[in-house]
């Protein structure tokens, strides 16, 4: 059955229609007669009855009129290429939902206090869709008499929160960056996702206990490709008509950055055996890594049984050189080498390099019968200095995997719907 302008009346100089939806279920139009029909309507226009149609015939389309804004405002339906705005009797939540999902929008509400432009004519009062229908063209309505005061509002304009559970937003390959996602007033049956700007697919998805409007988001063994912006987004997963249109939180931005264990090497002004370095001669530490960040910088550290001793110089090339012009005994010892960044509120650092050994000698006693056995004694302190230096940097890896593994939750990246 075809609904052609079911009843016209004019009121303030313009043109009101009026119908009413009812929450029965959806009527086959096929299965009503049509003398029948037309009768029920005559009837229904002179107020003495109520009819159902099945408003899919009427081909209509919907949009929401809200200066500006396209998912909260005045409901208005297209009825033979003329826009008229829905009546608000009846109108609920059901309705509403129905409506942000046929626009693409998704959160509901009902709002009050809206002042918009004047409406059209005024059609479809006491609207009730029912179920999951995709649209208002799947609700039913009969005609009653409505006035151009009585305008259907929505509001699908909600939107999640997204924050950071982190005082920093940089993160090295391997650590683990944990989200937080607050939904707003909307269906109880929710799935969070966390979505990649540039990327279709969201990387994480969660499911929501019932009521649940605070979902954490977990991104594992984060790599460089993961740097970028992000965004939530809610979805209602009872429905079985996705949005057309999501609504992403608020946007921020993550950094990923990949910091490589430098490489440590050096050398002297003299022709000398492997790690000796001649008393009064020059020696240079070079330091080395890949990439290279925006204002890094390289620090050399020396490490003796009486105490440490650091340097430090800007990162302007991939290799970075620490001079010393008169090698003394105070020189002696492990040097290692590592790799600094800031980034934001954050001081990021590679692991120290291998440590490489330097033992300072007098030019005669090297050349003397008792070299032997000053180089014995030297073996034994330069072990010992090694395996102290090995503790350090083995406690210090151990704190730092310690401390990844407390803030990893079990989360994979693409955790699938169950």
């Amino acid at each position: 059955m075809v609904l052609r302008r079911p009843s016209i009346e004019m009121r303030d100089h313009r043109e009101i229609w009026s119908s009413f939806i009812t929450s029965f279920g959806v009527m086959e139009s096929a299965k009503i007669p049509s003398p029948i029909a037309r009768i029920a309507l005559v009837l229904s226009a002179l107020g003495c009855s109520i009819v159902y149609v099945n408003v899919e015939a009427l081909d209509l389309v919907t949009k929401v009129i809200g200066d500006g804004h396209e998912c909260r405002g005045r409901v208005e339906i297209n009825h033979e290429g003329q826009w008229v705005t829905v009546c608000n009797r009846g109108w609920d939540m059901s309705d509403t939902r129905t409506v942000c999902r046929e626009v693409g929008c998704w959160l509901a509400s009902l709002p009050s206090g809206f002042k918009f432009s004047p409406s059209r004519a005024v059609w479809l009062n006491h609207v009730s869709c029912t179920g999951e229908v995709p649209d208002l063209t799947h609700c039913l309505h009969s005609n009653r008499n409505c006035t151009i005061l009585e305008e259907a509002m929505m509001d699908c304009s909600g939107k999640p929160v997204l924050s950071i559970l982190s005082p920093f937003t940089a993160f090295q390959v391997g650590e683990a960056i944990h989200f937080s996602c607050t939904a707003p007033s909307g269906p109880k049956f929710l799935n969070f996702h966390l979505y990649k700007k540039g990327v279709e697919t969201p990387l994480v998805t969660q499911r929501a206990d019932n009521g649940q409007r605070r979902m954490e988001l977990t991104l594992t063994d984060v790599e460089v490709g993961h740097q970028g912006t992000y965004s939530c987004v809610n979805s209602d997963r009872r429905s079985s008509h996705p949005p057309k249109r999501m609504y992403h939180s608020n946007y921020i931005d993550i950094a990923v950055v990949e910091l490589n264990r430098p490489q440590i090497w050096y050398n002297t002004s003299m022709e000398v055996p492997s790690g000796w370095v001649f008393k009064g001669e020059s020696f240079s530490i070079t330091c080395s890594t890949n990439p290279l960040y925006p204002g890094g910088s390289f620090q050399l550290r020396l490490i003796r049984p009486n105490g440490t001793v650091r340097h430090s110089l800007p990162a302007l090339t991939s290799a970075v050189t620490f001079n010393f012009s008169n090698a003394q005994t105070l020189n002696e010892g492990y040097y290692c080498c590592q790799y600094k960044v800031q980034m934001g509120k954050r001081m990021l650092a590679s692991r120290e390099s291998q440590p490489l050994p330097i033992s300072v000698r007098d030019t005669d006693l090297a050349m003397s019968p008792n070299t032997l056995q000053e180089e014995e004694k030297t073996y034994r302190i330069r072990k010992r200095e090694q395996n102290l230096c090995r503790q350090y940097i083995h406690r210090t890896d151990n704190y730092k995997i310690a401390g990844q593994r407390n803030r990893t939750e079990p989360n994979k990246n693409r955790q699938e719907l169950k």
